[in-house]
């Protein structure tokens, strides 16, 4: 078995025969698994429908624990040699897997795009072609990488070696997967080819309006900077990798504020946060980031005045009442 494709399900019945159709892959020996999340709707009926229309799929289901817990489930249950994460409502474009059967890094990273659902491009990541053998911290010091784990391909070996599952019942789940991967891996490479289109749906975490999912969110990120310190608290770290590490809690550090503020979630909710954050040690404004935004941003906020100037800038992008 050469791959396995692992798409999590809660409430996406109507997505799943688009998604299952638009896999035209052949030549290779592959499975699908349609992992049903405790869905309210006929997701799990649905998928085993579609066991006519393509007999590789397998269909599991559990009691509701989050899309890292449904994916969890998969890599548990996956037998190919790499593993490949697609959600019900994104489009698999790179059909091609044969050489896979030759490969042996860790982690394959590839470019993708995000769209709408009238397929508008709304942004665009080019990996580069790199074929050299380089470790996961290496080459995200060297070359660009996103924070998703749907535009890479990750051996079945290697996550099973390092027990590499994802956390459960949080947001941004794909960042701290990342961060252990990337620290893991001794061999990864990429190509600037797309994996994968990510279709931006209206009820997406940064697309609800709901303050609740906002709050959460927050909370995830402080939560994601506990586990990254916990991962690396009994071990002696290179300079490479307390770089990487610090600048993990940078991006965390950046997104806390920038996320509260954006949501206008309330003074005192932003001060809680902020001494969290340096009473853990998890506090990092020294690191460049890659991402042309957030650096800047980043920059602002090590102004004296820094955090007043962003406040009032968002304010006035964003137009919306403080909560």
């Amino acid at each position: 078995m050469i791959l396995s494709i692992i798409i999590p399900m809660y409430n996406v019945s109507h997505y799943l025969e688009g998604c299952i159709k638009n896999i035209q892959i052949d030549e290779i020996d592959y499975e699908i698994l349609m992992i049903n999340d405790g869905s309210l709707d006929d997701s799990y009926d649905v998928a085993n429908d579609l066991i006519n229309v393509n007999s590789r799929i397998k269909v599991f289901s559990q009691t509701n624990k989050g899309l890292g817990g449904a994916r969890n489930l998969g890599i548990k249950n996956a037998n190919g040699k790499y593993i490949l994460f697609l959600d019900a409502d994104d489009i698999l474009i790179k059909q091609n897997f044969q050489f896979l059967k030759e490969e042996v890094s860790e982690i394959i990273e590839f470019s993708s795009k995000n769209i709408t659902s009238n397929n508008n491009i709304l942004s665009e990541f080019h990996a580069k072609n790199v074929d050299e053998k380089l470790d996961g911290i290496s080459y995200y010091n060297d070359y660009p990488s996103m924070f998703s784990a749907c535009n890479k391909l990750y051996s079945k070996k290697f996550l099973s070696q390092h027990n590499l599952l994802f956390t459960e019942q949080i947001y941004i789940e794909d960042f701290e997967f990342n961060t252990r991967s990337f620290f893991l891996c001794k061999q990864i490479k990429s190509y600037d080819e797309q994996l994968q289109y990510f279709v931006q749906v209206e009820n997406s975490i940064t697309r609800n309006f709901d303050k609740q999912r906002k709050i959460k969110l927050v909370n995830d990120m402080l939560e994601v900077g506990y586990h990254i310190m916990n991962f690396t608290r009994n071990l002696t770290l290179s300079s490479l990798e307390k770089k990487f590490v610090k600048e993990r809690l940078t991006y965390l550090t950046v997104d806390i504020i920038f996320h509260t503020l954006k949501n206008h979630l309330g003074d005192k909710f932003l001060r809680e946060k902020i001494n969290d954050l340096k009473k853990n040690n998890l506090y990092n404004l020294d690191y460049n980031l890659k991402h042309r935004n957030k650096d800047f941003f980043r920059k602002v906020l090590k102004f004296p005045f820094g955090l007043i100037l962003i406040k009032f800038y968002l304010k006035k992008k964003y137009h919306e009442k403080k909560i």
